[in-house]
């Protein structure tokens, strides 16, 4: 009898051992669709060009941690026009220490210059960068160059088409700014053509 208690007991702490650790492996990756820079455009509401003003963190209705980023626009490729462009998403930490962390969610710095591709808002009134870290690029500009355009590396999987099963997604990149601008423009006028025909 006590044999088979003790067996029962051990066997149930393995089951919430591999519970946990599968778990942890949730929170450090999220899955995500693979996307090229047309992919990013077309699944976007807002494609801006701009410098984050500020940010703040607040408890959202659902008890949640929730980040409010006010954009100053310089180009709208799509979506927002110039001026100022504010947005909720998920995450951030409280002033108290509670913090809710999004797995390949990328960090927007007050000051920092970006290029944001934003979905549209949820039911609760989130948005988030497509593709999550995909959805956001950083502006470096050097004195004696062209501006570039840097995203670097994230916790993010995507799943292989060929064998189903969720691999390593390499997010970093540097792409021209003004080739960059150039194609964003090119995809903003084919997407309206397309908009166009479709409501003939």
């Amino acid at each position: 009898m006590r044999n088979s208690t003790l067996v029962a007991l051990l066997g149930a702490a393995l089951f919430v051992l591999l519970a946990c650790v599968a778990a942890l492996s949730d929170v450090r990756a999220s899955t995500v669709e693979k996307l090229d820079l047309a992919g990013l455009f077309d699944r976007s509401e807002h494609v801006v060009h701009g410098r984050i003003l500020e940010s703040s963190v607040k408890l959202g209705a659902h008890g949640r941690p929730e980040t409010t980023y006010e954009v100053a626009v310089t180009t709208a490729f799509w979506g927002a026009s110039s001026g100022s462009l504010e947005f909720r998403t998920a995450g951030g930490a409280l002033p108290d220490g509670r913090e809710l962390v999004i797995p390949g969610l990328p960090k927007l710095a007050v000051g920092e210059e970006v290029l944001l591709f934003l979905t549209r808002e949820s039911k609760r009134g989130l948005r988030m960068p497509v593709g999550l870290a995909q959805g956001k690029f950083q502006v470096v500009r050097d004195e004696h160059g062209p501006a570039t355009l840097l995203r670097g590396e994230s916790e993010l999987e995507f799943l292989d088409p060929t064998t189903q099963t969720p691999q390593k997604l390499s997010t970093r990149a540097s792409l021209d700014f003004d080739a960059t601008a150039r194609e964003l423009e090119r995809l903003a006028r084919e997407r309206r053509d397309r908009e166009a025909a479709a409501k003939k």
